[in-house]
């Protein structure tokens, strides 16, 4: 069981210039609410959030397994338009890998 929820779910995609504000680390507070979430009904959880990582910000993608650990996290490596441009750092790896369920 997965649920995908989308790109910067847990902010909104038009945040304008609340992204560095919003913006947390990789085990930030939303990070833990989701990792309750995917323990309290017993599935994986991958969403979208502004991924802070010291001064640089990053439009990236995590997955929580269902027993609420970080299994993998994505930086969005091809920002479109001004708006990811401006506020977001180019992520370096174009693909992520983790095991959920064997697959």
């Amino acid at each position: 069981r997965l649920l995908v929820a989308p790109e910067l779910f847990l902010t909104g995609y038009a945040i304008g210039d609340a992204v560095p504000e919003l913006a947390e680390p990789v085990d930030g507070p939303g990070a833990r609410a989701v990792a309750e979430i995917a323990v309290r009904h017993g599935l994986a959880v991958l969403y979208g959030y502004p991924e802070r990582d010291g001064e640089r910000i990053f439009n990236a993608s995590q997955l929580i397994g269902p027993d609420g650990a970080s299994l993998a996290n994505y930086r969005k490596t091809h920002l479109f338009g001004c708006f990811e441009q401006e506020w977001f750092t180019p992520g370096e790896r174009a693909v992520v890998q983790a095991d959920l369920d064997g697959i």
